[in-house]
C-alpha cells in the first residue's frame, strides 16, 4: 500500500494525511492475512475434540482490528478531513472547527438513525427490530460485495481515474469520431 500511495498521492500530501492514509489501508487489508490464520485455528480446534478449553488465540487480533478500524472511520479520518477543509488560520481553532462540525453531522445521523428505529418500529408494530436492522446491514454488506466482486473492483476506479484525465477523453473521442465518420462514410 505505501508503494501505491507514494505513487498517486499529490506531492502536496502532508505526512500526517499520507501516514493516515497508509494506515487506512494497512488495516483494510490486514484482515486479508489475519482471516486465514481464524480459519485454520478454528479448524485445529473442531478437529481435536479433547481441546474443549482451547481459547482462539486471534480474538484478540481481532478485536484490535475492529476498534481500531471503527475509531478510524468514525473519528480521526472526519475530524481530519474537516480540519482540512475548515477556514480557519491556527491549528487550535481548524482542530475546535473540525470537533464542531463532527459532532454535529454525527447528531443528525443519529438523529436519522433514530427516526428510522423508530418509523420501522411502527410499521413493523414490534419494538424489537434487531433481527431487521442486522438483515439490512447483511444485505448492505452482500450488496457491497457483489459490486465490486470481478471487474468491479477494478473497473470502477479506474473509470474514475480515466474520468479525471481530459487527454485520455479526448483521445476516445477523437477514435470515436473518426469511427462515426467511417460510419457515415459507409452509409453514403
Amino acid at each position: 500500500s505505501h508503494i501505491v500511495l507514494r505513487h498517486y498521492a499529490s506531492p502536496q500530501t502532508s505526512c500526517p494525511v499520507y501516514f493516515l492514509s497508509t494506515l487506512s489501508f494497512a488495516l483494510a487489508f490486514s484482515s486479508t492475512i489475519l482471516l486465514p490464520v481464524d480459519l485454520n485455528l478454528t479448524e485445529e480446534i473442531n478437529d481435536d475434540e479433547d481441546n474443549v478449553d482451547f481459547i482462539n488465540g486471534t480474538m484478540l487480533p481481532w478485536h484490535i482490528l475492529f476498534w481500531s478500524t471503527f475509531v478510524l472511520a468514525w473519528v480521526i479520518l472526519p475530524l481530519v478531513r474537516e480540519m482540512l477543509l475548515s477556514g480557519e488560520f491556527t491549528t487550535w481553532n481548524r482542530f475546535k472547527d473540525g470537533i464542531r462540525i463532527m459532532i454535529i453531522g454525527h447528531l443528525i445521523l443519529l438523529g436519522a438513525v433514530t427516526l428510522f428505529i423508530f418509523w420501522l418500529a411502527m410499521h413493523l408494530h414490534e419494538w424489537n427490530v434487531l433481527p431487521v436492522l442486522i438483515t439490512l446491514g447483511n444485505t448492505y454488506g452482500l450488496l457491497i460485495v457483489a459490486v465490486l466482486l470481478g471487474y468491479g473492483l477494478v473497473a470502477i476506479p479506474r473509470g474514475l481515474w480515466r474520468d479525471a484525465d481530459p487527454k485520455y477523453e479526448l483521445r476516445k473521442v477523437y477514435i470515436m469520431a473518426t469511427k462515426a465518420d467511417d460510419n457515415l462514410f459507409e452509409a453514403v
